[in-house]
């Protein structure tokens, strides 16, 4: 049992080290073969011979060495051994056994996350952050957690933020003392300050502008998660054309970037993002269309 334990430990070690390398470095030819438990269904069936073959090879060739500690001492690394105190002797292969357990643990979670997202841990954090999409949304607007990867994906500053940092002489940037009891906070853009009463009356005049702003039923014909789950299969950039599908959901982030405008649509505990193009806009004006949807609308 100690020696299976322990080859298990050790194989547990580089498994987890084969999940990082791939993000970091491949050899040339293998640039187009996918990581973790993608690589199942991307590695040629010339790599896996070679692969079981490696295994068989060392399963049947390399044996523990005579007068050996164990089945498990292969006769590596003896030479950190020699002249070592009973104690010290017995630390070591502590540690490696506890490294070996945390490994075994590390790996099936590792294998586990992959499963679940349909990503490596390296890709998801880079593309959903350390939590992953399931607590992105929840921590993303904490405040200790927008400026690091390792709470939530770091906020990209929108146009107008770095418009209205550069205009310091703007009539609605806090550049001169005022009453807190006259202003507050406005809800889409926290940064600037309005007036109270000003604020509302632009929004409920925009807002009675449209046609009709509280439909008596959304004609929604499909949900967030079930939409997510039936294309999930899709690569990424690739588009699927004649197809109509009608949601809803709440404005939990919104960004533009030239011609494109971005919303992170959050329902029944899932969340999607919508990527509007001008050039594909059919009704009314673009840009005074999404002028209307501001943080935290249903739509």
């Amino acid at each position: 049992y100690t020696a299976v334990e322990i080859k298990h430990g050790r194989i547990s070690m580089i498994a987890v080290m084969g999940y990082i390398m791939p993000e970091i470095f491949r050899f040339p030819g293998c640039e187009d073969f996918k990581n973790g438990l993608g690589a199942l269904s991307s590695i040629p069936v010339e790599g896996w011979v070679q692969l079981v073959g490696l295994i068989a090879a060392h399963e049947v060739l390399v044996k523990p060495r005579a007068g050996g500690m164990g089945l498990y001492d292969f006769g590596l690394g003896t030479e950190l051994l020699d002249g070592i105190s009973e104690e010290e002797l017995e630390r070591k292969q502590t540690v490696e056994r506890n490294n070996g357990r945390l490994a075994m643990v590390a790996i099936f979670g590792l294998m586990w996350q992959d499963g679940t997202f349909g990503k490596s841990p390296i890709e998801l954090m880079q593309t959903d952050g350390w939590w992953g999409p399931s607590v992105q949304f929840i921590v993303q607007d904490i405040r200790p957690c927008m400026d690091t990867n390792l709470c939530a994906l770091p906020q990209r500053n929108s146009r107008l933020t770095m418009r209205a940092a550069a205009s310091e002489g703007s009539a609605f940037l806090e550049t001169t003392t005022y009453n807190p009891e006259e202003f507050e906070m406005s809800a889409a853009v926290p940064y600037l300050r309005y007036p109270p009463s000003k604020y509302r009356e632009n929004r409920i005049k925009k807002i009675e502008a449209m046609k009709d702003p509280y439909p008596h039923k959304w004609p929604v014909t499909c949900s967030i998660p079930s939409l997510v789950q039936k294309y999930s299969s899709l690569e990424p950039s690739s588009e699927v054309e004649g197809v109509e599908v009608v949601i809803a959901g709440r404005v939990l982030a919104q960004k533009s970037m030239g011609k494109l405008i971005f919303y992170d649509l959050h329902a029944d505990g899932a969340k999607i993002q919508i990527m509007c193009s001008e050039q594909k806009h059919k009704v009314g004006d673009f840009k005074e269309e999404h002028k209307l949807i501001k943080y935290g609308d249903i739509m």
